[in-house]
């Protein structure tokens, strides 16, 4: 069976237990939106705008209809934080210590570093300076699932000499996750996240 949804303006397949669309990667629209503070909507189609936010939680966006997901984010803050996330379940962050670890590669003009953090209570997927535009593009694996997701990240701040984020990251619990946390270490953010289903 095949329908056109136009909510999602989107063509889709029914698979035999869910409508998934057709494409290799298919928007999806959290069930919900919350932020610390500041303001945070939902496009019809997925995009979550958000605004002087200190944290930005998208609910209900993974599911067994999708494996793997892609995670695209534009945004600045307003004091050069850096950009964590954590993994959610059910309305609530997992914020345990020991939960969390990553290996990251940065570089800014001619130089090259890179650090490894290992039993964090979050995930940091960019680093950025405040008043320019910073991108991201993640894709985390099967966090709906309940086994160990894994992240990978790029990332770049678009100012004099581009600052580049390449970071992968590991989440040890075996618990399933229906959503995400993205808030800066410091400040406020604004900007745009959108999430993709990987069609299998």
């Amino acid at each position: 069976q095949t329908i056109y949804e136009t909510d999602t303006d989107s063509l889709k397949v029914y698979n035999g237990t869910a409508w998934i669309g057709v494409g290799g990667l298919v928007p999806i629209v959290p069930t919900s939106v919350a932020v610390g503070s500041g303001s945070a909507t939902a496009s019809a189609l997925g995009q979550v705008s958000f605004t002087t936010v200190s944290s930005v939680s998208l609910n209900g966006v993974f599911t067994s209809a999708y494996k793997n997901y892609s995670i695209v984010c534009s945004f600045n803050t307003t004091s050069g934080a850096s950009l964590y996330m954590r993994l959610r379940a059910s309305g609530t962050d997992d914020s345990t210590a020991s939960s969390y670890s990553n290996q990251i590669v940065y570089s800014s003009s001619t130089t090259v570093g890179g650090e490894r953090q290992t039993s964090t209570a979050w995930l940091v997927v960019n680093a950025t300076l405040p008043t320019t535009v910073n991108g991201l593009n993640m894709t985390l694996l099967q966090p709906q699932l309940a086994a160990a997701t894994g992240m990978i990240a790029l990332g770049l701040s678009a100012t004099g000499a581009s600052y580049g984020w390449d970071t992968r990251g590991t989440h040890n619990q075996t618990t399933a996750y229906d959503g995400f946390t993205l808030y800066p270490n410091a400040g406020t953010a604004t900007g745009t996240v959108s999430v993709y289903g990987y069609n299998q």
